[in-house]
């Protein structure tokens, strides 16, 4: 039987890759490859340095060290899961195995799972991994299928997805924008355009292509659930797109870790990349006009989308700062609560609740007779130990949600003839955990729902 090994800091090549850990790490699980490595149970071979040999994928085993470490999940992005979890089986880590079997069971899902939903009035988009599908909603018949995409439109797994509301052109019928993202790593963003009074039809560079969607019989032997003929128009992203949605019916794609984004303008089909100046760490919407976005430098700023105003001197989008962190920490959650008639060029009141990395929760004010003036701090809550990763503000409640274990705080906000006041203050109503496993892309415990209705949390176990 091979002898064990005593000294605490052990070194393997995986691979051809040298790491470097703990015997404390590799034995705060029991039962496990590492337990059985150390204590003498296991042959071992050895590189030229001396270091234990595994000829396993070191990316993989640097999750799996990591895991040991930290109990952490790695980000989502870019993980093979289930080669994840075949690594975590053959090391014998069965708590991180089991974990992953859920993860695996909500990212890849069965055939045919549903793993992106949007809705737009009477309209309901639907993706699979591989396909996307419209629904309308009919009065007499309920949800009828109305468009689907060709098969083999998207070779890699769909990430994200955006419907637009109805648009109306002067050389094409009323029709719905949709937007969809891949995982991949050509950052496209595939743009189609569904006709209102028919199935099918695709977005070429012109605009809106009639010729997909047929006339007169041959549009009425078509299909409920019309394949588009037609290729979607391709857009190119500034980076990988974390968020893809309409605003004012405009596209944007953003790209946190670039700290970028690409517009759409709807009335001139162009297409336009711009940098913010830091990597984007949360985003929100005003009404339906104005783009918040915050930022990892503690910078809150935004774009008029109804506008889209352009820099005279380089032609690049106006992206305005409106407040910075006095601690300039990053801005993690973002909402914007507007009173009536309110708007950012001018009116009542705007109140904006933000999170940061460090658990606090913001709130800043735009008092109404300074409305070209930044807005002011005016509540700061010190209730999280942890980045805040969802924060809703509405005209009753503030909520923020922090990244330990869903921890969730509420409180009731005082208001005074409709604006936020401190006298007597907000009330705590609530602190509780939603546990969640969020191993996929856009899924998060919540709140979710109208900020001003019923606030839902959803606990995925």
């Amino acid at each position: 039987m091979p002898n064990s090994i005593k000294s605490d800091i052990i070194n393997f090549n995986v691979g051809g890759k040298r790491f470097s850990t703990s015997q404390q790490t590799l034995l705060s699980i029991p039962d496990t490859f590492f337990r059985a490595l150390l204590n003498g149970s296991l042959d071992t071979q050895r590189a030229e340095t001396g270091a234990i040999f595994i000829d396993r994928d070191p990316k993989l085993f640097s999750l799996i060290l990591n895991y040991l470490r930290t109990r952490d999940l790695p980000s989502s992005d870019n993980v093979d899961w289930l080669a994840l979890k075949n690594e975590a089986e053959f090391y014998g880590v069965t708590c991180l195995s089991r974990k992953l079997s859920l993860c695996e069971e909500a990212y890849y899902g069965a055939c045919g799972s549903v793993t992106l939903i949007r809705c737009q009035q009477s309209w309901l988009a639907v993706a699979t991994h591989d396909a996307v599908r419209l629904y309308r909603l009919k009065e007499a018949a309920g949800w009828q299928p109305v468009w689907q995409s060709q098969p083999g439109a998207f070779p890699d797994r769909l990430h994200r997805l955006a419907l637009s509301g109805r648009l109306s052109g002067a050389s094409a019928r009323d029709h719905r924008l949709l937007g969809v993202a891949s995982s991949g790593g050509d950052h496209r963003v595939l743009l189609f355009a569904v006709p209102e009074t028919a199935a099918g039809g695709g977005v070429g560079s012109g605009g809106v292509d009639d010729t997909t969607t047929g006339s007169g019989s041959d549009a009425a032997a078509a299909p409920a659930a019309a394949v588009s003929a037609a290729p979607p128009r391709e857009l190119k992203s500034p980076g990988p797109v974390d968020d893809l949605l309409f605003v004012s019916n405009q596209l944007v794609a953003v790209s946190r870790r670039a700290g970028a984004l690409g517009v759409l303008h709807h009335a001139t089909g162009s297409w336009q990349l711009q940098a913010i100046g830091a990597p984007v760490t949360s985003l929100d919407i005003a009404g339906s006009e104005f783009l918040l976005l915050g930022c990892a430098n503690g910078q809150i700023c935004h774009i008029d989308m109804e506008k889209l105003p352009m820099r005279l001197k380089d032609n690049d989008l106006l992206v305005t700062e409106l407040y910075r962190d006095p601690s300039q920490e990053a801005v993690t959650s973002l909402s914007v609560y507007l009173t009536p008639k309110t708007s950012l060029s001018g009116g009542k009141w705007l109140e904006i609740a933000y999170g940061t990395a460090s658990g606090l929760v913001r709130v800043i004010v735009q008092h109404p007779e300074t409305p070209g003036h930044a807005p002011q701090l005016f509540q700061t809550f010190s209730v999280h130990r942890r980045p805040v990763e969802h924060v809703s503000l509405s005209e009753r409640h503030l909520i923020s949600v922090c990244s330990e274990l869903g921890h969730v705080r509420s409180w009731q906000v005082t208001r005074f003839r409709g604006m936020i006041s401190t006298q007597p203050g907000s009330t705590p109503l609530a602190s509780f955990h939603v546990l969640h496993f969020s191993c996929s892309p856009g899924r998060h415990p919540g709140p979710h729902g109208e900020k001003d209705d019923l606030q839902i949390f959803v606990q995925q176990v």
